[in-house]
């Protein structure tokens, strides 16, 4: 079944403390969260504040975030970097640890930039196969929010994820950033349906919460079941009203899309 998760970096823009934000996801009725970043963050007190909810933190993002792909990029300060957020991951019980590959190098071709993240991504996969934690990569949209970014379509990251053949490196669909970089949602999903283990939400225009723009979210929920998806869908928007009311209506159509299956 689907489940909504609640994104504490965005869901909450008036709450200051990560503990206190999980407490007010799980006063929301969300049971888990996703979170980014770790290394600046009291660490145990999120902990403690999710084992007092009884909240489970699905993901969080791998650090430091830098341009990986870069000819000059210090791969070595990568690795050290990701294996302390799985640690983290590990901490905190979450399954994923998102992968930012940071901007595209001026001049080079982008094949020859992801031909460089394969191999340091599958090393990256290898180095920490026993750990439990899947590694995401993940299409951010560059016509409306990230310019110069050098990931930002499917097609290419499912290309990469098959290329790297590792079981704990998958694909994190944003139905979002597919939306606002002009994709067909539906059919960039149903070819890369077998390679996802994670999905973000938001409506587009806007970036607000789904009803807020133009996508079809019944078709959407359809999408992703009939695509055999049945996992965490993070709802990664700034509500424009209080949160109960901007989740109701993508609750409902979950829970309704859900019942009929």
């Amino acid at each position: 079944m689907l489940t909504l998760t609640s994104n504490i970096e965005l869901n909450y823009p008036g709450i200051d403390a990560v503990p206190a934000r999980i407490e007010a996801a799980h006063a929301a009725g969300f049971r888990e969260v996703e979170m980014w970043m770790t290394f600046d963050r009291d660490v145990d007190a999120i902990k403690s504040a999710l084992d007092a909810t009884g909240m489970r933190l699905v993901s969080l993002v791998a650090e430091p975030r830098m341009n990986t792909a870069w000819p000059d990029a210090d791969v070595d300060v990568f690795l050290r970097g990701l294996h302390r957020s799985v640690d983290n991951a590990r901490t905190l019980g979450a399954r994923f640890v998102i992968l930012d590959p940071g901007l595209g190098f001026p001049g080079e071709r982008r094949e020859i930039q992801q031909q460089r993240l394969v191999d340091i991504f599958g090393t990256a996969a290898e180095s920490i196969r026993d750990s439990g934690v899947t590694l995401v990569m993940e299409a951010v949209n560059t016509r409306v929010d990230h310019p110069g970014l050098l990931v930002d379509r499917n097609i290419d990251v499912a290309a990469m994820v098959r290329a790297i053949d590792a079981p704990n490196l998958r694909m994190l669909f944003d139905i979002y950033h597919s939306a606002a970089g002009g994709e067909d949602v539906q059919a960039e999903f149903a070819a890369a349906a077998d390679l996802v283990d994670y999905v973000h939400v938001a409506d587009s225009p806007g970036r607000g919460e789904p009803g807020t723009g133009a996508i079809d979210w019944v078709r959407i929920v359809d999408m992703l079941e009939v695509g055999g998806y049945s996992g965490s869908i993070s709802l990664e928007f700034i509500p424009s009203t209080d949160l109960t009311s901007a989740i109701a209506y993508i609750r409902s159509v979950v829970e309704e899309r859900s019942a009929l299956v």
